[in-house]
């Protein structure tokens, strides 16, 4: 697609690139997306997935073309839960826990969580949402607030997902007692730090 203009008034700007702006939407997040391009197949680790709040793109950083993702109006409007897996990318909005895997499809993988998710999620502290992607043991970590004031971690093992087989076992597991804003890991443990300091 052609440059255009960009917000900071950078005129015909070669590194800037229009994704899709008319549209109203914000762009709620970014990452890379280690797989083959979907626009030319000798092209490796050149896309970058460009979340809104009710759609996703795929942006091709050297031809910078643009593609939409069928997401079925599907967005992300918590931008700390998107993590890179091996498994793809992990999202979240309002409505739950998606991932777009390295075919560029999206499924829903939170329905576990439902109890929990829609009427228990305290959409008014989505800003203390934090997530992290523990890849030695290739769990998907997002930590988010309540609405009886409590704050869960919720795991996702997406190891017990068998691509060949083609089953999701779906395995969550939830922690409490701890408020995490941000998250580490070393080779033996996992550190996080804390919206008071502290780490």
């Amino acid at each position: 697609i052609e440059n255009t203009t960009d917000n900071s008034g950078v005129i015909g700007s070669l590194s800037a690139v229009d994704i899709n702006a008319d549209d109203g939407q914000e762009i709620t997040g970014i990452t890379s997306f280690l797989t083959e391009s979907i626009f030319s197949a000798a092209n490796l680790d050149s896309v970058v997935m460009v979340f809104k709040t009710n759609s996703v793109y795929a942006l091709d950083v050297n031809t910078k073309k643009v593609s939409k993702i069928e997401t079925f109006g599907v967005g992300c409007s918590i931008s700390n839960s998107i993590q890179s897996t091996s498994q793809g990318i992990t999202f979240a909005n309002e409505s739950g826990v998606y991932l777009i895997d390295r075919n560029f499809q999206i499924s829903y993988v939170g329905a576990a969580l439902e109890g929990i998710w829609q009427g228990g999620l305290d959409t008014e502290s989505l800003n203390e949402v934090s997530s992290f992607n523990n890849v030695k043991e290739r769990q998907f970590y997002i930590s988010v607030p309540t609405v009886n004031e409590e704050h869960l971690t919720l795991v996702y093992d997406y190891s017990l997902n068998d691509p060949l087989a083609k089953t999701d076992v779906n395995g969550w597991s939830i922690y409490d007692g701890f408020i995490p804003s941000v998250w580490t890991k070393t080779n033996s443990n996992f550190y996080y730090g804390s919206f008071e300091g502290t780490v």
